[in-house]
C-alpha cells in the first residue's frame, strides 16, 4: 500500500501511514470538531480500554486508569458543550469556565436549563445524571486521581479503596452518556426552532 499524499508539516510521529483506514482525519480535514465530538471520542476510549481488559489484551489493574480518566474527561467535555449550548439559547453571550471542576459545570448546566423555562429533557434523567456525576466527582474532584499515583503534595490516590469493577463503571458511564447526548441533541433542536421563530418574526415585520 502507498501512503496518501498530504500537505502538512513534517513530523515522523504524527504523520500519515499506508493503512488508509487508520489515518485519522484531524484539524480542518473532516472537522473542525467541537467539544461534544471530542467528548464522544473520550467515552469511546473508555469503552475501548474496558474491552481490552475483557479480552485480556492488557491487565485490568492498569487499564482501569485510562478508562476512568477517559470517562471523566468525556463527562467534562459534554458538560462544557451543554453550558455553551444553553447559554446560546439564552443569548447570554457567555461560555464555560476553563477549569476541570465537573460538579461546578453540572450545577451551571442545571441552572441554565431551568432558566430556559422549558424541559429539554425529563426531570428523572436530570436527577439520574446528577447522581452519577456526583458519585464521580466525589471520587475524583480534581481530575487527577486516575492520571497520577499521587497528588501534588505526595499523598497517594485511592489509598482508601481496594477494588473497581470496570464493567460496572462502563455500564453506568454508558447510561450517563446516553442522557447527556439526548440533552445535547434536544438543546440543538430547540436552538434550531428558536432561530426559525426569529426568522419568521423578521419576515412578518418586513
Amino acid at each position: 500500500m502507498v501512503k496518501p499524499k498530504v500537505d502538512q508539516p513534517e513530523n515522523p510521529l504524527f504523520t500519515n501511514g499506508e493503512n488508509h483506514q487508520m489515518n485519522a482525519c484531524v484539524g480542518d480535514n473532516g472537522g473542525p470538531y467541537n467539544l461534544f465530538d471530542y467528548g464522544r471520542g473520550f467515552f469511546e476510549g473508555g469503552h475501548a480500554a474496558v474491552k481490552s481488559a475483557q479480552d485480556d489484551i492488557g491487565p485490568v489493574d492498569l487499564l482501569v486508569y485510562p478508562a476512568a480518566f477517559a470517562y471523566r474527561h468525556g463527562i467534562e467535555l459534554y458538560l462544557k458543550h451543554l453550558v455553551f449550548a444553553l447559554n446560546t439559547i439564552l443569548e447570554t453571550g457567555r461560555s464555560f469556565e476553563k477549569n476541570h471542576k465537573m460538579i461546578d459545570l453540572w450545577k451551571e448546566v442545571v441552572d441554565l436549563h431551568a432558566a430556559i423555562g422549558r424541559e429539554l429533557i425529563e426531570p428523572q434523567a436530570i436527577a439520574r445524571a446528577g447522581e452519577l456525576i456526583g458519585y464521580f466527582d466525589a471520587f475524583d474532584p480534581t481530575g487527577q486521581v486516575f492520571r497520577y499515583p499521587e497528588d501534588i503534595k505526595g499523598n497517594r490516590h485511592l489509598a482508601e479503596h481496594k477494588l473497581i469493577n470496570v464493567e460496572v463503571l462502563r455500564d453506568q458511564m454508558a447510561e450517563l452518556r446516553e442522557i447527556l447526548e439526548r440533552w445535547v441533541y434536544q438543546a440543538a433542536d430547540h436552538r434550531d426552532w428558536q432561530i426559525d421563530q426569529i426568522k419568521a418574526q423578521g419576515a412578518e415585520r418586513a
